[in-house]
């Protein structure tokens, strides 16, 4: 696989944006990563408790937490959220027009 993948005969798409996925992108290893959404996990439950607790406020039986995309466009930007430990900056594009 690794040696398919850096020949370009095999393009590989990883699911999550862990700091290992990431170093594989850099590397060549991967094309692509879809990823969850770290920051919304925890930030935005808590708020929907509290909304609901503190103001009865009602939500869907399902959130949609959404995805990250990376690709080699914005592989830095999701680099940098791991070393700052700052996700609530929205990725640049995976895909520029």
């Amino acid at each position: 696989w690794e040696e398919a993948s850096l020949a370009g005969r095999c393009k590989s798409v990883a699911f999550d944006t862990l700091p290992v996925e990431l170093e594989w992108m850099k590397d060549g290893l991967v094309v692509g990563l879809v990823g969850q959404k770290y920051w919304g996990w925890g930030y935005d439950t808590i708020q929907m408790l509290y909304d609901y607790v503190a103001h009865g406020k009602r939500f869907p039986d399902w959130v949609d937490s959404g995805m990250d995309i990376v690709t080699e466009h914005n592989v830095d930007a999701m680099i940098e959220a791991w070393e700052t430990h700052d996700f609530t900056k929205p990725l640049p594009p995976p895909f520029p027009q």
